[in-house]
């Protein structure tokens, strides 16, 4: 078997294919799996734009509430999305790895749409229909199954989001020029995929919203939502994984520990030649960048840890 490099069959970044070996390039990554991660892509953000842009007058006109509070529920609503990226990005990488949480996330933000179509849908989940004003409110029940879809939609978003323009960039070894320049590319197509489909959400599927109700236009988006997980699993035995590499603030509090005791006992620090992990078989992290040592900002006492 060739060792890992340039010019090897294997990868030398650190991952692996689906059975846990190491990934082989003929095989795995490059645009034998992209393909699958963009169009995901597509359909996630078409499914996301197209309750955004429309949820504000769903709730005014169905939910019966007043413009100030539909508009303040629903910034709220895509702030919580975006700060749950953190929980996402941290267990994708300390435990979970990206796939995994993708999958994961997806599942969830599909319940959530499957819930807020049936909200739009059931007469039961939703005040009466009101032309004129004041109109009876909705119920606690009906409002909280309403939030409980979008408390689930947020989430799902939150998981998916800081994980696949990630996980599209491990189906590429930099190490490989040819495979580093496709990554590029990648990207170009990547963020078209992010446009196309918040385009389509809010264009094609607001027109759907206004021509065709509710419920079509919430159920839309559900199908293509639960199409893109098939379409993201379809690719399962094509994809390259990193690996999770523990929790971040775990290695960090280490780090912290290992410096104060050793600057307590006097110990000498290193040259900077020795003062970053070995890039082999025995490096704790596989794959992970190593973050060459510098004199410039530097703080000694961390030096002391390694």
């Amino acid at each position: 078997m060739k060792e890992e490099g340039e010019n090897s069959t294997l990868v030398s970044n650190g991952s692996v294919d689906y059975k846990g070996r190491i990934a082989n390039k003929h095989t795995t990554g490059g645009w034998k799996a992209s393909p699958f991660i963009i169009v995901n892509e597509v359909a996630e953000r078409l499914a996301f734009f197209a309750i955004a842009v429309n949820m504000v007058a769903y709730l005014v006109r169905e939910m019966h509430q007043s413009f100030p509070d539909a508009a303040t529920h629903v910034t709220d609503w895509i702030g919580a999305a975006y700060v749950l990226t953190l929980l996402g990005a941290f267990l994708a990488d300390a435990y979970l790895g990206r796939f995994k949480t993708i999958i994961i996330f997806s599942c969830i933000y599909a319940v959530g749409m499957v819930m807020l179509t049936l909200s739009a849908s059931i007469d039961t989940l939703r005040p009466p229909h009101c032309t004129k004003r004041p109109c009876i409110p909705a119920s606690k029940g009906q409002t909280a199954f309403l939030y409980c879809a979008l408390a689930l939609i947020a989430l799902g978003t939150g998981g998916i989001k800081p994980c696949v323009s990630s996980f599209g960039a491990d189906q590429f070894d930099e190490s490989d020029q040819k495979e580093a320049n496709k990554k590029y590319a990648f990207f170009n197509w990547f963020f078209f995929a992010i446009n196309m489909g918040a385009l389509l959400g809010i264009t094609l599927m607001v027109y759907v919203q206004v021509e065709f109700g509710w419920t079509w236009g919430f159920a839309v988006p559900t199908a293509a939502m639960i199409c893109s997980i098939f379409i993201l699993a379809a690719g399962l035995l094509k994809y390259r994984y990193q690996k999770p590499m523990g929790s971040a603030f775990t290695r960090f509090v280490q780090v912290v520990v290992v410096s104060v005791r050793n600057h307590v006992r006097g110990v000498e620090v290193r040259r900077g030649a020795d003062l970053y992990e070995v890039d082999t078989r025995e490096s704790d992290i596989v794959g992970a960048r190593k973050l060459l040592h510098t004199n410039q900002y530097r703080l000694v006492i961390f030096n002391m840890s390694l």
